[in-house]
């Protein structure tokens, strides 16, 4: 092979390295939909259970369709490390908390194959202020089929464990 080849057969093959890296960056395959939703049936009741039959009364918790999608929480996690919000720089005050969680929904909300997941915007007290999170309703496991309530701290793409924190408002698209 001479050397000219060999030149034409390392710049195809960066190439592909690169359309590849970006293909994997730019797509991620769909989620695995085990199931559906209905608001007022399985989702306000778990609200209900979680934090208080009040934050329903009094017109705060806003859930926009009426079924969604429901996946394993390892799937959700799997779509906010691939989304890379928590990636972004902090820059008080304009691009803080709100931004984050709007941001993960956003883009959550037009990637087609996740679009109708049960995951929405949420406030909640920490100390004295209101900080913004994600809210999403999975499945623990592929195996335990039974809605559960996580929090997702957008900032860094972790699970808040200790979610027990009094929540003001929840926005569900």
């Amino acid at each position: 092979m001479s050397a000219v080849e060999r030149f034409y057969r390392n710049v195809a093959g960066y190439w592909y390295r690169l359309v590849v890296k970006l293909r994997a960056r730019l797509y991620i395959k769909p989620a695995m939909m085990l199931g559906e939703l209905n608001t007022s049936l399985d989702i306000l009741p778990l609200i209900v259970d979680k934090y208080g039959i009040g934050l329903v009364d009094s017109g705060q918790v806003k859930t926009l369709s009426g079924h969604y999608k429901v996946t394993t929480i390892a799937e959700v996690m799997r779509f906010v490390k691939w989304a890379e919000i928590h990636k972004l720089p902090y820059e008080e005050p304009y691009h803080n908390c709100p931004d984050y969680a709007m941001g993960l929904l956003g883009k959550l909300c037009n990637t087609k194959g996740w679009w109708g997941l049960a995951f929405g915007f949420a406030h909640v007290v920490v100390g004295s202020q209101i900080h913004s999170v994600n809210i999403a309703v999975a499945y623990p496991s592929e195996d335990q089929q039974e809605g559960t309530i996580y929090l997702i701290e957008p900032q860094d793409g972790r699970i808040l464990l200790n979610h027990n924190r009094l929540v003001q408002y929840i926005l569900m698209p």
